[in-house]
């Protein structure tokens, strides 16, 4: 299975999950001869991480990574029949249910935190509806200042040393999108900030062009930038349940209300 997941066009972040899940099974079932692997094994075996309180959500995911391993097995004549196939994991999987902010809770946070640092990055995500993994690796040189408009033609995957740059897979990824008056005012204040940050770094800065930054220039985690927006939440006395990816989904549905509403004028695809 590595081997096929290795040789797909799939983003790291995604091969380090199925990582994590076949590890699982590695170490519960590894020993075992594969023809002679059962699907009471199997379900012995889902019990197991149940009674090691393993999510149901992290158990149905396990399941599904060993059923594509051995249907590969199948396909590969390594095995005659498939014997996860009426392998259940039996749990339900219980998605987080999409809380959209109203648009006076995003008030409340673009007031609570106009004065940080963050308030750009805050801003930003909620009038564009882009993905905390876009903005993180947008570029000046994206934005056309003329026009009023940027172009997200990129996006970070994953976190820390596995960090890395990927395009966008779809037509709704690649896009141009117009952005309000108040957002241009923002950034261009904005642009000055890393200017200064550069003359203090002492020899420390890192020239990538990039609009949202540590200190030294270089890409921000999003992990950290999570803990961030928990702080900002906490300080604009809004409720945690708010994720900073429901941001994402206020900017596409709710009417700005101080904000002009963006546009995506046109796809790139």
């Amino acid at each position: 299975m590595a081997y096929i997941k290795e040789s797909l066009a799939l983003a790291q972040k995604t091969l380090d999950s199925y990582r994590q899940m076949a590890a699982h099974s590695i170490r519960e079932l590894g020993d075992q001869l594969l023809k002679a692997l059962t699907l009471l094994d199997i379900q012995e075996f889902y019990a197991s991480l149940s009674r090691q309180n393993k999510s149901a959500r992290t158990i149905n995911y396990v399941h599904t990574v060993l059923k594509m391993a051995l249907e590969d097995a199948v396909e590969w004549g390594l095995l005659l029949k498939h014997p996860a196939a009426k392998a259940k994991a039996r749990l339900e999987r219980r998605e987080t249910p999409l809380r959209i902010p109203t648009p006076e809770e995003m008030s409340q946070l673009l007031d609570a935190t106009k004065a940080t640092r963050w308030s750009p990055l805050w801003t930003w995500l909620v009038t564009t509806g882009s993905r905390l993994g876009e903005a993180l690796v947008l570029q000046w040189g994206d934005i056309d200042w003329e026009k009023g408009r940027v172009t997200i033609q990129r996006a970070l995957s994953g976190d820390a040393s596995k960090r890395v740059l990927k395009t966008p897979n779809s037509a709704s990824g690649l896009r141009t999108i117009v952005l309000g008056s108040e957002l241009v005012t923002v950034l261009g204040q904005h642009q000055e900030e890393p200017r200064l940050w550069q003359d203090r770094a002492s020899g420390q800065w890192e020239a990538t062009d990039t609009v949202f930054t540590t200190y030294q220039g270089q890409w921000l985690s999003e992990r950290y930038i999570d803990r961030v927006f928990k702080q900002a939440l906490a300080a604009a006395n809004l409720p945690d349940a708010i994720r900073i990816h429901d941001l994402r989904h206020y900017g596409f549905g709710s009417v700005m209300r101080s904000l002009a509403q963006p546009q995506v004028v046109r796809n790139l695809w």
